[in-house]
């Protein structure tokens, strides 16, 4: 069974009969792309939780004790988790 579309099929039938060729300007090309794609994971990116009020109200009083936003703190929470710099007391 053929799980190729046309597009992928016409890709691999090219690859196959030695159609396609590198261009000269593909490691500047992958270079730019590569930079293009780091830049853009930088990037910040909104998301929306939903929380209980109480827990809302004790990341107030945490990000107020350590004079940051509640979004920062909760930011700043998840980077370290994701890091593994955030460990259990």
């Amino acid at each position: 069974m053929n799980r190729l579309n046309k597009e992928e099929q016409a890709l691999l039938d090219a690859f196959e009969n030695e159609e396609l060729h590198q261009v000269s300007s593909f490691e500047n090309k992958k270079v730019q792309h590569q930079k293009y794609a780091q830049e853009k994971l930088k990037q910040e990116a909104a998301i929306s939780i939903n929380l209980s009020s109480i827990d809302l109200q004790k990341l107030q009083k945490h990000a107020l004790a350590e004079g940051v936003s509640y979004q920062k703190l909760v930011a700043n929470i998840l980077h370290k988790y994701l890091e593994g710099q955030l460990h259990e007391a």
